[in-house]
């Protein structure tokens, strides 16, 4: 189990892989999926389904999806997401989606449109965010979440642990 820092926020390492690592704070109901250079179309759906696993098992609310280092993944792999994957989160426990992109990268794009274009309404919200610490800010803006102090000193402490 890793720690923010001193704070009292656990972040255990659900999954590892080289591919993909699945963080996840259950006290506060977030997973973190960091993805890592080319993933072949198998391992990022087993990944993918895995994640959805935990999400539903450990009632996870934010998910924080990181594409920074994910390279182009072939088209049929946006189909299955679009088609297959994204109607199962629609029924998860799932309230916001936070994804960190390079800014080079112009998944950011496909990724959009294939949401938007597929699903007229989603039962979670969907932010770009630069970082980690966005992400948790915006994840605190909720009715009875953590206030954004907490939500700050969270987003620095996780940060720390990533380094």
């Amino acid at each position: 189990m890793l720690a923010y820092s001193s704070c009292t926020y656990p972040v255990t390492v659900t999954f590892h892989s080289p591919s993909a690592t699945i963080y996840q704070d259950f006290d506060q109901k977030i997973l973190h999926l960091q993805w890592t250079g080319v993933v072949a179309s198998a391992v990022f759906r087993e990944t993918l389904e895995h994640t959805l696993e935990l999400i539903n098992s450990s009632q996870t609310w934010f998910c924080i999806y990181d594409i920074k280092a994910l390279r182009p993944m072939p088209l049929q792999d946006y189909d299955w997401v679009a088609y297959e994957f994204l109607p199962q989160v629609l029924q998860s426990p799932i309230k916001k989606v936070a994804v960190l992109e390079s800014v080079q990268n112009m998944e950011q794009l496909s990724l959009q449109h294939m949401v938007y274009a597929s699903y007229a309404s989603l039962s979670f919200k969907l932010k770009y965010v630069d970082d980690i610490a966005d992400a948790l800010k915006w994840f605190a803006k909720k009715k009875h979440g953590p206030k954004e102090a907490k939500a700050e000193a969270m987003a620095a402490a996780y940060s720390a642990t990533l380094l």
